[in-house]
């Protein structure tokens, strides 16, 4: 799955196929299709993998793991890159 973070608000966004804006307006994302997503110029990428949420519906597991996606990332693009 792929989020946006908003270093202005400090909102995480879940992205989907429709633009979402964090709660200032100063970032925004969407997916482009089932794997490829768009975002911002002010948004930092962030990423989550189905297994590390799977982990949360373990009675032993409370937490899971995020990461920041890299800025040349070939699936989750800066908007105004070409």
């Amino acid at each position: 799955m792929k989020y946006i973070f908003c270093k202005n608000c400090k909102d995480l966004i879940a992205l989907t196929s429709g633009t979402k804006y964090c709660n200032c307006k100063q970032t925004s994302g969407r997916y482009t299709d089932e794997v490829n997503a768009v975002y911002s110029s002010e948004a930092v990428p962030i990423g989550v993998t189905s297994n590390e949420i799977s982990k949360l519906f373990s009675n032993e597991v409370t937490s899971f793991n995020m990461f920041k996606v890299p800025y040349n990332s070939n699936t989750f693009r800066r908007a105004d890159e070409p």
